[in-house]
């Protein structure tokens, strides 16, 4: 079903754990994770830029103010995009 862009797909979940206050039949809205990683450097997606097969992100620098800076990505979420090389959790970027 899309209802305002949005797709919804209609499924039937088994609930393992009791969860008070739930009954048989409610609706829910329900994330599927499918990978996730901890201690990972990761950036709003709205950073990355690309240009010729080139990701990269605007690294501030007190000196000259803006650095563009080359980066490898990996998992890819709905905001947020994991930095495989590239930058440091040190590192301030620009976000457009």
């Amino acid at each position: 079903t899309i209802i305002e862009a949005e797709v919804y797909y209609k499924v039937t979940a088994e609930i393992l754990d009791d969860i008070p206050d739930t009954l048989e039949g409610m609706t829910a809205d329900v994330d599927i994770v499918i990978d996730s990683r901890d201690n990972v450097v990761r950036v709003p997606l709205d950073a990355i830029e690309e240009m010729d097969d080139e990701k990269f992100v605007w690294v501030v620098d007190g000196m000259i103010g803006k650095e563009k800076r080359e980066i490898k990505t990996d998992l890819v979420g709905d905001d947020w995009v994991e930095i495989a090389s590239g930058l440091s959790d040190e590192d301030k970027i620009m976000v457009q």
